[in-house]
């Protein structure tokens, strides 16, 4: 294997969450259904060899909006979105399935939501359907230069380095972020012939923590990858993560901390709500690659704050079997969006607790 010695930094690791406004109202927690980590659907994919199938039908579509934070850096967003349309034509369960940029996917995930179909049939009957959609998102007249969101340092000779297509954020481990604790961790990635992230090795890091939390984020990296006169190769990508309130930059979250630190019993149980918050997209984590060999299940249990946005925040890991396991929980739930909490009519933060039980699938399972 020939390893391509690139140095990547990650502009997009400073996108900014939209500012929230908190209202300061009482809130404890509460658990929700336990969450599978590689959920099985019984839905009918759009191009299912059915003679008597019809595919569902668009008739109204809400145009995505250019996030407004990320006008600063003038790039193009990529979104694949996957959901599936129910019996009654209604989007039921979007989930950002590759992103080159977790800026753009709450604008993604939001527009896809509000979309309405003539829903699929089979031989005459409705029946819910699998559909993957890509969103595309352009500067357009916007001002400034269009650029690419990265840094990249070659150093691979006529070699074309792989190139990014799906990105994760690391989650700021919460109590080292309550505590003001920062830090500073450096990888190495093996990206495979097919794209994938195959290895993962750290080679500097100031907290263990830090570590696990970057390995959980990079586990979900996609690329597209290194070609050697046209032939994809193996190669090796160097990534350097600080964990800090101005790398990491969400205010929402800051906000949060402060609330819970000042005013902890402004935050709601679920069940002092007008309603259960439904949920709007939840991605379900991955299996960690970095359980030692022959471990094929496991669980974790993590904690979090609904914000009066209906953003996840500020996810933490209550147990888990295998610290891994939380990391990776962690790193999914980061990504959830609900409907807004309401406490009689007006906006409220809610605190949420959830149990993820993972398996690992063979192929074909």
């Amino acid at each position: 294997m020939r390893i391509l010695p690139i140095t990547h930094r990650l502009r997009g690791g400073r996108v900014r969450a939209p500012v929230i406004l908190i209202l300061a109202l009482r809130l404890s927690a509460q658990t929700l259904p336990a969450q599978d980590s590689a959920p099985h659907t019984s839905e009918i994919p759009a191009n299912s060899p059915a003679a008597a199938l019809n595919e569902p039908v668009v008739l109204a579509q809400t145009a995505p909006q250019y996030p407004d934070d990320m006008r600063w850096s003038g790039i193009n967003g990529n979104v694949l979105v996957g959901f599936v349309v129910d019996v009654h034509g209604n989007v039921q369960d979007p989930v950002v399935l590759t992103s080159n940029n977790p800026g753009f996917e709450d604008a993604a995930i939001r527009a896809v939501s509000q979309w309405k179909f003539k829903p699929a049939t089979v031989n005459g009957k409705p029946v819910n359907t699998s559909l993957r959609v890509p969103i595309v998102f352009r500067m357009g007249d916007l001002p400034g230069p269009a650029r690419d969101e990265y840094d990249i340092t070659r150093k691979s000779g006529k070699a074309a380095p792989p190139i990014l297509r799906t990105v994760r954020v690391p989650v700021y481990p919460y109590e080292l972020r309550r505590d003001g604790v920062t830090g500073r961790v450096k990888a190495v990635m093996t990206v495979d012939t097919a794209g994938k992230v195959a290895k993962i090795e750290i080679t500097e890091s100031t907290r263990p923590e830090f570590s696990q939390a970057l390995i959980a984020a990079l586990e979900g990296f996609m690329y597209s990858p290194a070609l050697k006169d046209g032939v994809p190769v193996a190669s090796g990508v160097i990534y350097e993560q600080t964990f800090d309130d101005a790398d990491l930059a969400d205010p929402a979250s800051v906000d949060l901390l402060a609330l819970e630190k000042l005013h902890p019993d402004s935050i709601r149980r679920l069940t002092d709500l007008d309603a259960i918050p439904k949920p709007v997209s939840r991605r379900a984590p991955l299996f960690p690659r970095s359980i030692p060999a022959g471990v094929t299940a496991g669980d974790a249990t993590v904690e979090f704050l609904i914000d009066s946005d209906g953003h996840a925040r500020l996810p933490r890991v209550i147990s888990a079997s295998d610290p891994a396991f939380g990391y990776a929980a962690v790193e999914a739930v980061a990504s959830w969006i609900f409907d807004p909490p309401t406490l009689h009519g007006h906006e409220a933060v809610a605190r949420a607790e959830i149990p993820f039980k993972f398996k690992l699938r063979r192929p074909g399972e």
